[in-house]
C-alpha cells in the first residue's frame, strides 16, 4: 500500500536552464568551482567560505524584472553567512529563498551547508545542500607549480 503512494521525480526538474547570472551560463552551467561570489549559494555553499568580502548579486534576465538577489557577508572565525532570493521566467515559474554558509576548516579545504525554500503553483518544498572545496592555497604548492595553484580547484 506504502508504495502506490510514492512517485519518483525530481524535485528541482524546472530549475535546470535557470542560472543565477552570467559567468555561470558562460562556463556551461557548470559552477561548482569557480564561482566564489555571492551566487556560490546556489551552486556550491562552500564557495562562499573563499571571499573575505561582503558581496552583493543581482541578476536580470527579462526586463524589469529581478530574477536573483543574493547578499554574502563574511564573519572572521565563523565564516560566510549568505541569503538569495530568486524567481525562474519559465510558463510555470519557481519562487525560491535560500539561506546557506560556508566555513575554511583548514587552509586550502572549504565546506557548506545551504537550505533551499521553493514553491510553484500550489506546491512547495525544501532542499538541503551540502558542498565542500579543494582550492589549495599557493603556499601549500608554491615550491613545486604556483601555475597549477593558481588553477586548481576540485569541489562537489
Amino acid at each position: 500500500m506504502l508504495f502506490h503512494l510514492l512517485r519518483p521525480c525530481r524535485a528541482q526538474d524546472e530549475l535546470d536552464s535557470f542560472s543565477p547570472g552570467a559567468k555561470a551560463i558562460g562556463i556551461g552551467y557548470s559552477a561548482v568551482v569557480g564561482l566564489y561570489d555571492a551566487s556560490a549559494l546556489y551552486w556550491n555553499p562552500a564557495s562562499l567560505a573563499v571571499m573575505r568580502c561582503p558581496q552583493g548579486l543581482l541578476s536580470i534576465h527579462e526586463p524589469f524584472t529581478a530574477n536573483y538577489l543574493a547578499y554574502s557577508h563574511f564573519v572572521p572565525k565563523f565564516g560566510s553567512f549568505a541569503a538569495s532570493i530568486a524567481s525562474t521566467w519559465e510558463n510555470d515559474p519557481i519562487q525560491f529563498a535560500t539561506a546557506g554558509w560556508g566555513y575554511q576548516l583548514i587552509p586550502g579545504l572549504f565546506v557548506g551547508l545551504n537550505m533551499n525554500g521553493l514553491q510553484q503553483s500550489e506546491h512547495s518544498w525544501m532542499t538541503f545542500g551540502v558542498g565542500m572545496l579543494f582550492r589549495p592555497t599557493n603556499s601549500i604548492l608554491q615550491q613545486r607549480s604556483p601555475y597549477i595553484a593558481d588553477r586548481l580547484a576540485v569541489g562537489f
